[in-house]
């Protein structure tokens, strides 16, 4: 049985409603829970490996990374550090998948995902690090820092003083370039991302643009403009052609809370995807391209969605529910048959993606 779900699709500042029936939808897999990840503060980031058979995921507020075994749903290794009190915000995989990133209080550590060792700790960050992102070729890695100057921390309402890029060389480990004072954002998800082809690296700030960053000359290449609320999410597509942003939800102010979609080259908005009732905080595209899915989440009011959506057409495929809490970060398998969605409901979910069959479009 077919299922019509309603979608609205906001081209440039046309609104147009349109019926879309469904006869496959994303089903829920399985559900990972850990000790320290059903605490109160959920589960802030999670990465496939490049070979998808490892999950990485990590929350709360211990320096704790569990590895899981996607076929069997059961962690593999727990990465633990010493640094107490504060949660690891983000963690990449390199290239290879020999190594694996995060970022935690003011340091960045290369972790070895066959030991379970630390392999360097990358020192030098003004404050703390929120994100983190290897080049698709692997050899550099970026790292995002912030400090909280107000508001609670690592929540919505918090806001920072100007924040520092580094882009490290991922062989030397040494400093590359060092991005300050352009950046400026709120909240636990400040992200950033490379360019396929590693030669931009996007970031967002309270500006409410979009910054597309020249690696190689660490100067602002150009900035996309649209979002009536900062944006917290990006997402390269993975022919590099568009990027997809979702925006926050500020309290007592007009809300944007969308997604929109640039065309990388000429910097015009193809679309805006509208849907999510609160805060984007992640978004990705799926490895052909076709699917764009995002989780949103409010941190006040235990409420979080996923949607999917069809990239093409901006038309929204699927509402996955299950989560009680917001939704902080959404994930493609490399070979797109999964999404991975992480909460502060402190689980993450696995959801099996329909794949086109032959003769279908």
């Amino acid at each position: 049985m077919t299922r019509c779900l309603l979608a609205f699709l906001v081209i440039g500042m046309l609104l147009v409603g349109s019926a879309l029936c469904l006869g496959e939808e994303p089903k829920l897999r399985a559900t990972l829970r850990g000790d320290l990840l059903s605490t109160p503060e959920g589960i802030n980031c999670v990465a496939f490996s490049p070979d998808g058979k490892t999950l990485a995921s990590a929350g709360g507020r211990v320096e704790t990374i569990r590895l899981w075994d996607v076929k069997s749903g059961k962690v593999k290794a727990t990465l633990t550090g010493r640094v107490l009190g504060a949660g690891v915000c983000s963690v990449a995989f390199s290239a290879d998948g020999k190594t694996l990133a995060s970022g935690i209080d003011r340091m960045v550590k290369l972790w070895d995902v066959k030991t379970g060792d630390v392999r360097v700790t990358l020192k030098g960050a003004d404050a703390g690090v929120i994100f983190v992102a290897f080049s698709p070729d692997g050899k550099l890695l970026a790292s995002l820092s912030s400090s909280s100057s107000g508001g609670t921390p690592f929540s919505p309402d918090a806001k920072s003083t100007e924040q520092t890029i580094k882009i490290w060389d991922a062989k030397t480990r040494l400093v590359k370039a060092n991005l300050k004072g352009s950046v400026k954002s709120i909240g636990l998800m400040h992200s950033l991302a490379f360019s396929p082809d590693g030669k931009l690296l996007a970031t967002e700030g309270e500006d409410k643009t979009v910054k597309l960053w020249d690696v190689k000359s660490g100067k602002v290449a150009s900035a996309l403009k649209g979002h009536t609320d900062p944006p917290r999410s990006l997402a390269f597509s993975p022919d590099g052609k568009l990027l997809a942003a979702g925006s926050v939800r500020q309290a007592g102010k007009e809300e944007d809370v969308t997604i929109k979609v640039w065309d990388v080259k000429t910097g015009k908005e193809k679309a805006t995807l509208v849907g999510h009732p609160d805060t984007v905080m992640s978004v990705a595209f799926s490895p052909n391209g076709k699917l764009l899915a995002s989780g949103s989440g409010n941190w006040r009011e235990r409420a979080g969605s996923i949607k999917v959506w069809d990239v093409k057409t901006g038309e929204e495929k699927a509402t996955l529910k299950g989560h009680t809490d917001a939704v902080t970060c959404v994930a493609f398998s490399p070979d797109g048959r999964m999404l991975a969605s992480a909460s502060r409901d402190g689980t993450i979910k696995l959801w099996d993606i329909p794949t086109a069959k032959k003769g279908r479009e």
